[in-house]
């Protein structure tokens, strides 16, 4: 490409300076012998490139695509395992970040909490367990109860809540889903 790139700029050169040179001959047999000269001067630059090759022609011929080493097959099945491999994990990785925002989405548009997500997946990407650390929300309304009990039954009760949903909209069983309150 660079070779192209060069002959053009050589070509565009020779045709700027032979136009300044045309402009400095005064009219008469001089400027046609110039002409002429300039003429012969375009042809050598437009075709070095096929005079180079001629110059050449051992290389041209001596190329030989049978010797270009190929690899085995046992290499390209291998290489094409661990392309398979990496694609696998990329795959695993995009699938767990996205249904954990899932699941993260589903808490704050239901409960009106933030919450964090770690997914657990077995080997066939199917969820083993989700670990689920909820936030309480930032602004409490403000409720003076003095029983102890009724305060943690109804963190309790928003846990199972939070679970239930989880597991019924997943299909997984009670004890996949840990519920976590800060």
């Amino acid at each position: 490409m660079d070779q192209l790139r060069e002959w053009v700029k050589n070509i565009v050169l020779v045709i700027l300076f032979s136009n300044f040179i045309q402009m400095l001959v005064p009219s008469g047999q001089m400027k046609s012998f110039v002409k002429v000269i300039i003429g012969f001067f375009i042809i050598l630059v437009v075709l070095n490139p096929i005079l180079s090759l001629a110059r050449y022609p051992q290389q041209i011929l001596n190329l030989d695509l049978f010797s270009i080493q190929k690899p085995s097959f046992d290499e390209v099945l291998e290489y094409g395992e661990s392309l398979k491999r990496e694609q696998d994990n990329e795959i695993r990785d995009e699938y767990e970040q996205r249904l954990g925002k899932q699941i993260e989405s589903f808490i704050e548009f239901n409960f009106q909490i933030e919450s964090t997500v770690k997914l657990s997946l077995d080997q066939e990407n199917e969820l083993e367990k989700i670990k689920i650390r909820a936030q309480k929300g930032r602004i409490n309304p403000v409720n003076i109860d003095l029983s102890q009990e009724d305060k943690d039954s109804k963190s309790d009760q928003k846990e199972k809540k939070i679970k239930e949903l989880i597991t019924n909209f997943y299909g997984l069983n009670l004890e996949q889903v840990e519920v976590n309150f800060n």
